[in-house]
């Protein structure tokens, strides 16, 4: 099965574990506790599948103060 690329914007790492450690203040725990916006998922679970881009939106969301 083929995976779309996730689009990236210029201030944005392709790593995901950097992505999160940049925007959180304990990234491990942070992608092991389940999400409301992820439909209870926990952000671990969506790295590397085609769900990935949701967890991209949440991240920009939380960085730029949409959600808390």
């Amino acid at each position: 099965m083929h995976q779309a690329a996730a689009t990236l914007f210029a201030d944005e790492s392709a790593d995901l574990h950097h992505e999160v450690a940049r925007i959180v203040a304990d990234p491990e725990v942070w992608l092991q506790t389940p999400k409301t916006h992820l439909g209870a998922e926990s952000p671990i679970h969506l790295m590397g599948t085609p769900q990935e881009q949701r967890l991209r939106d949440l991240l920009r969301a939380i960085k730029h103060g949409m959600l808390l």
